[in-house]
Formats: C-alpha cells, structure tokens, sequence
C-alpha cells in the first residue's frame, strides 16, 4: 500500500532509502554515513562475508528480501489492529513483548544470521517500533539510534525494515 508504514522508521532526504520495497532492511551501526551505488550494491547480492566487511567499512548493509511481502503484511495489519479506531499515530513500542508475528518478525533467520556474524556472537532483540506513516508525512533526518541507546561501540546495531515499498515519490 502507500501508507508507508516501517517497523523501525522512515528514513527522510537519503539516496540510500529511494530504491528499498518491502521486505528489504538497512543496518546501520554507530556514527557511519549512508551512502548508496551501483558497484556497492553489485558485491553484496550474496556473500555473507562480503556483507560483514561491506558493514564494518560503511556502517549499513542493504538486505535484500529478508522478509516475504506476507510478512510485511501481517506486521503492518497487526499495528493497524492494535491502533483500532483511534487517531493518534505515536509509534507503537515493543509489540514484540506481546505479539508472536512481531518476536517471529525480529527472530528472521536471515537478519540474525547477518548480525551474528557482524557480533561473532548471539544476537539479543533490544526493542520494537512501528511507525505510521501515512503519505506525506515528514520523515526523520538523518540520526544515529545509538545516541539514545548509548551503548559501548561495536555492540549495537539496528535494523530498518521497510514493511511497504520505499521509492523517490513515496519515501
């Protein structure tokens, strides 16, 4: 749909985020910029350790196809269940303490396959946000997680995963 609705976020003004659809992520680690090309996009359609290095040089990672066009949707109907017939569109946070689609959303093997290979480690969730983005709203400039999360660097990542497709007129 062209609700815009992402689990994470809306990243707003970024090259990166113009050619993402739904099912596709963006991690992110610390204080490193998003940029986006043909040639980087080219050498990690498959390698996961590619990825990894690709990560650690550039702080993002564009995932392709990590969740099916189903799961985007169940996420998406689950937010707009949980909202009901109420106006206000803050962010929803942590559905996954409450809500199996969301724990098995943030449990996707592939994502975690990626971030425990970033780690060399197990990968613990931290938190859940959806959030409602109806067409033209404003997104949010460019920021780092990490500088409300304030973890220890090297131990925090994040993962933004656009729920509906993302292109120049619509994100």
């Amino acid at each position: 749909d062209n609700n815009g609705n992402y689990i994470v976020g809306k990243i707003y003004n970024l090259d990166l985020a113009k050619d993402l659809k739904s099912g596709d992520s963006i991690i992110s680690l610390n204080n490193k910029k998003f940029t986006n090309n043909q040639e980087q996009k080219d050498i990690l359609k498959n390698d996961k350790k590619i990825k990894v290095e690709f990560f650690k040089n550039n702080g993002y990672v564009i995932l392709d196809d990590v969740y099916t066009e189903k799961e985007c949707d169940s996420v998406v109907n689950l937010a707009h269940k949980v909202l009901g017939s109420s106006k206000d569109l803050t962010p929803l946070m942590n559905l996954h303490r409450s809500s199996e689609i969301i724990q098995k959303f943030m449990s996707n093997k592939n994502l975690i396959s990626f971030i425990n290979s970033y780690f060399q480690d197990t990968a613990l969730g931290l938190q859940t946000e959806f959030f409602f983005m109806p067409p033209e709203t404003v997104g949010f400039n460019a920021h780092q997680d990490n500088t409300y999360v304030k973890a220890s660097s090297d131990s925090f990542v994040s993962a933004w995963c656009a729920l509906t497709d993302v292109d120049k007129d619509n994100g």
